[in-house]
């Protein structure tokens, strides 16, 4: 399939918070698929609705700007966490916030390249990486879990 450069655009943008070439070339595609306007103005308020109830749950540090975290692994083993001080994010979805951020950063992946040949961006990860990511996976999955059970409490 041959790609417009606003497809390309479009993969840019979401590959710096999903990074994850196949699910970004399924959002692209159903992109395309959707012609109906009311579909459409649906998804777009939705995109807007969610998006921004997300980035207004974001406590950022007003002197770094980076994410302050709140709930997090201690000593590989002790949990620490809360449940979202804000919840603009879960009342719209049912998933914390906290919980999305956790799983972006283990699927984080800066290493896409565009392949000729395939057509399209494409996953380098090492074997290590991929390691990386299996192991953080297995480390903040109970505190996503830890995090998920307060929401409803």
């Amino acid at each position: 399939m041959k790609y417009s450069k606003k497809d390309i655009y479009i993969f840019l943008l979401l590959s710096t918070k999903i990074n994850e070439p196949s699910i970004i070339n399924k959002i692209i595609n159903n992109a395309k698929e959707m012609e109906d306007k009311e579909t459409l103005t649906y998804h777009f308020e939705r995109w807007e609705t969610i998006a921004g109830s997300y980035f207004k749950c974001s406590d950022q540090s007003s002197y770094t700007t980076y994410r302050n975290v709140y709930s997090y692994v201690l000593n590989d083993t002790e949990n620490i966490y809360e449940k979202d001080r804000l919840l603009h994010y879960y009342n719209e979805t049912g998933v914390s916030f906290q919980v999305r951020g956790l799983i972006l950063d283990i699927i984080k992946n800066e290493l896409l390249t565009w392949s000729e040949t395939k057509d399209k961006y494409v996953d380098n990860l090492s074997s290590e990486s991929k390691q990386m990511r299996k192991e953080n996976d297995n480390l903040f999955s109970p505190l996503s879990k830890l995090i998920m059970q307060s929401m409803s409490s």
